[in-house]
């Protein structure tokens, strides 16, 4: 299921041409939904399947699920709730923070880690979705083990540029967008 989950992701990414298909994102939408199910399923008869309990692999695969399930909040709600009560459970303080950020992006609040990422097509630029307090996001990035955010935004650009550089080129674009170290104006 994650793989398959993960394929689709990438044609969006990439924005390859099967993302024209009549119908291909509300077949991905309604795949979206049937594994959103499958993981309600699996996290009501066994609970959260915890990298100490069932394995890195398998966990990273069910949290993935659950991280695109966004047509079923309460599921993320669930989930994230119960990795954040389950401290000794194995998984990452990152994957707890991916997860706060795409419930809050969800529910219409304001991220608190900077992870969830908004394009400028036309120039190449990611940009974060609103923050809470930004000019804090740091501390809160570096106590969930993850990089500054202008590190992980130019790093974002980057990999936007280079998996689209065919039709940015067209663009009259050359290069990723890089935000200045220290950039704090989010």
């Amino acid at each position: 299921m994650a793989a398959e989950d993960q394929r689709m992701e990438f044609l969006v990414v990439n924005r390859d041409p099967a993302i024209e298909a009549p119908g291909f994102f509300e077949e991905k939408h309604a795949q979206q939904l049937e594994r959103a199910q499958r993981c309600r399923e699996i996290f009501d008869q066994y609970g959260l399947p915890s990298p100490d309990r069932v394995g890195a692999e398998a966990a990273s695969d069910f949290w993935v699920l659950v991280q695109h399930a966004d047509g079923d909040v309460e599921l993320q709600l669930d989930v994230l709730a119960a990795i954040e009560s389950d401290a000794s459970g194995g998984y990452d303080p990152s994957e707890s923070a991916y997860l706060v950020d795409r419930v809050r992006v969800n529910t219409g609040r304001p991220q608190v880690y900077g992870t969830q990422m908004d394009f400028d097509n036309r120039t190449a630029r990611a940009f974060p979705k609103p923050i809470e307090a930004p000019a804090k996001v740091d501390e809160r990035r570096a106590d969930a083990g993850l990089e500054s955010l202008v590190s992980y935004v130019n790093g974002v650009c980057e990999s936007h540029f280079h998996m689209n550089e065919a039709s940015y080129r067209e663009k009259g674009v050359t290069k990723a967008y890089v935000y200045a170290e220290g950039f704090l104006d989010w």
